[in-house]
């Protein structure tokens, strides 16, 4: 299956023209092999992206292997409308393996520059992982593991962390308030150790800080 849609111009918001623009392409090539489909060759291109999929879905079982990996350049432009430079090259990688209605995805990328006003952040690796815990009844909730890795980031007053880690645990029950269970952020001669909750709206915020 592939095809061309052209998107009428005012059809999007100006944040979601950045990445698609007014042209897009795709293309869907899928082999079924006894029931389970197997995705390679399929590809998503337009004027801010260009994206690729492969990968197995397994529809009788509800189980999924799947990956997309991205180039985002429209990215730039996206950030620079919440007046912020954003220098990317590196792909976005997106994985998402496990049952259909609960599957754990992770996400991976670098970013090689990020200011915003007197905050510089240069050489950043994340990494996220996120998960649907199954339940008997109720919102299921999403649960979140960020591993963060910068290799130089320059605050205001000149002071320079090289480098800093982050790693942080989270867990929301219904979108709408968050429990950070753990956060670790290490940089050569500090550490900060700390919990907390939030609101996502960010009306509400308390938090448990240890500085070492």
């Amino acid at each position: 299956l592939q095809g061309q849609l052209h998107l009428a111009e005012g059809l999007l918001p100006a944040e979601a023209t950045d990445i698609l623009g007014t042209n897009v392409e795709f293309r869907l090539i899928g082999r079924n092999e006894d029931g389970i489909v197997d995705f390679k060759g399929s590809s998503f291109r337009a004027q801010g992206l260009r994206a690729e999929l492969q990968g197995r879905l397994d529809p009788e079982q509800r189980n999924m292997d799947l990956t997309v990996e991205a180039l985002a350049p429209g990215l730039a432009s996206l950030a620079k409308r919440q007046g912020l430079q954003l220098e990317q090259t590196a792909p976005i990688r997106l994985h998402a393996r496990g049952p259909l209605e609960t599957p754990e995805v992770r996400l991976e990328t670098q970013v090689q520059s990020l200011r915003a006003d007197d905050i510089r952040i240069k050489g950043a690796s994340i990494v996220l992982s996120a998960s649907l815990p199954e339940q008997t009844s109720g919102s299921a909730g999403l649960a979140a593991r960020l591993p963060l890795s910068v290799d130089d980031i320059a605050l205001p007053g000149g002071f320079d962390l090289r480098p800093l880690r982050l790693e942080a645990e989270a867990f929301t029950p219904d979108f709408e308030q968050i429990r950070i269970s753990r956060l670790v952020a290490q940089s050569p001669g500090l550490t900060l150790r700390g919990s907390g909750q939030a609101r996502m709206d960010g009306t509400q915020a308390a938090a448990d800080l240890a500085l070492t």
